[in-house]
């Protein structure tokens, strides 16, 4: 009953209307599913299966007000659609009948507005004239119209179209200024190609359109101007075939002349120190012009050279070394370095070797008395460290033989014997306690030892005493 409860508001909750009856036992219960049925109607817009359902006043109630809520809803719909003949088959009153009129002038007089004011923009003024309502609007219309007259007045001047100019003016003032534009407009052009070509450096043409001195002048102090510009920046670019092609007067040719000069012994010395940076002494030499600079290049090399053998002789590369080095003197600081590194190495393969304990090893590299003394000390001294280390194996596993073959004095063989001895009595203790008398017969030594297993072992029976 209690599962039945739970799956039958599960089915109300989730609308489902066919399980909801099935699970409906009470009369509580199957009205709640004939709400159900009625709601679902309702959603689906079913206005009449919802009525033919409706049994009691209240479900009446409910479904009228749904259907006149969704009435008002399509009414707003289709009025704010622009849809009013539509919208007209919703009303139901005297009241929304005027409402939906009112609604529906309103939105023709926007449609109208929005479309004289789209008119108006793109200059259609016959169809904005037609669309005009009022004395406002139509005012608005001729101001519109004037200033477009003036803005292609204007624009037609601008660009010289003075016969297209001339439908534009509509009085003497403007005729007038139509005719002095006309008048004025080939120097206008004149000037403006003048400067036009000054800025593309078009000489030819820019002292074609000249007209005065003045012009000439300024044409002539700006041909000038960029003829020296182009000078330093064929200087900057190397290009000095080309800076002295520009050049007309004595002191730019001079000029001219000692930056190259200057610039091929830059180039020279660039190209001296980079020979060197490279150890190129050849290609270096060669780019010498004084007896001065051959001096510096070896003195240079001099040092790059006995740098280079002390780097050689530091990475322990002493081949390489002698075959840089000049003289005796050089060669025996070489041979220095490397008995040097050899000693130091064989004393440290002299200590790896003894810290590994391969002595065999270390005597090969002993050289001398306090060397060799150190091998056998250290050998001996390892030796004695296993020996101990092996006997006290043997000793707790209890191999008496194995660990007597490593006693070396009497002590020893005394602690070792005590010891052994202890191990037997806590065995033979051992195998007593868990009533092992085999064992314990195998580990005792003594008559007592054994008189004592035998009171506590039991009595052998032979086989054919059990039968």
């Amino acid at each position: 009953e209690a599962n039945r409860g739970e799956w039958l508001a599960h089915s109300l909750a989730s609308e489902d209307v066919y399980s909801a009856g099935n699970y409906a036992v009470t009369e509580e219960e199957l009205a709640a599913v004939e709400d159900l049925k009625i709601k679902k109607e309702l959603k689906a817009g079913n206005y009449g299966k919802a009525k033919k359902l409706a049994k009691t006043p209240a479900q009446h109630e409910l479904v009228d007000a749904s259907e006149e809520a969704a009435r008002k809803v399509w009414l707003d719909y289709h009025t704010q659609a622009g849809e009013f003949k539509e919208a007209g088959k919703y009303t139901v009153s005297d009241g929304e009948a005027a409402a939906l009129k009112a609604a529906e002038a309103a939105y023709h007089e926007s449609e109208r507005a929005t479309t004289f004011e789209a008119a108006l923009a793109a200059g259609k003024y016959e169809q904005a004239k037609k669309l005009a309502s009022g004395e406002a609007e139509l005012a608005q219309l001729d101001a519109k119209r004037e200033a477009d007259r003036k803005e292609w007045f204007n624009y037609s001047m601008d660009t010289g179209d003075f016969k297209n100019c001339y439908v534009y003016a509509i009085s003497e003032e403007e005729e007038a200024a139509v005719k002095a534009a006309e008048e004025a407009y080939p120097e206008k052009c004149r000037v403006e190609w003048l400067t036009f070509y000054l800025a593309e450096s078009d000489w030819k043409h820019a002292r074609d359109l000249c007209v005065t001195e003045a012009e000439y002048a300024d044409v002539d102090a700006k041909q000038a101007a960029q003829r020296k510009a182009n000078i330093a920046a064929a200087k900057e670019a190397g290009d000095f075939k080309k800076a002295a092609k520009l050049a007309e007067a004595d002191d730019e040719k001079d000029d001219v002349a000692q930056a190259e000069e200057a610039h091929t012994e830059k180039s020279r010395q660039d190209w001296l120190s980079y020979y060197i940076e490279v150890s190129d002494y050849s290609k270096a030499v060669g780019m010498c012009i004084t007896p001065e600079e051959e001096a510096g290049v070896d003195e240079k090399f001099e040092a790059k050279r006995v740098a280079y053998v002390a780097e050689m002789c530091k990475q322990g590369k002493f081949h390489v070394a002698k075959q840089y080095a000049l003289n005796e003197e050089e060669i025996a600081k070489c041979d220095e370095h490397e008995e040097a590194q050899q000693e130091a190495s064989r004393l440290e393969w002299f200590d790896f070797y003894l810290c590994e304990c391969k002595f065999d090893k270390a005597g090969e590299l002993a050289c001398t008395t306090e060397e060799f003394a150190r091998v056998g000390a250290e050998e001996s001294s390892f030796n004695e460290k296993c020996r101990l280390e092996w006997l006290s194996h043997h000793t707790a596993k209890g191999d008496y033989v194995s660990a007597l073959g490593l006693v070396v004095s009497s002590e020893e063989q005394d602690e070792l014997k005590s010891t052994m001895e202890t191990y037997r009595v806590e065995h033979l203790k051992y195998y007593m306690e868990i009533k092992d008398y085999a064992k314990a017969k195998s580990t005792a030594c003594t008559k007592e030892e054994l008189a004592a297993i035998d009171e506590v072992a039991p009595p052998k029976t032979g086989w054919f005493g059990l039968f």
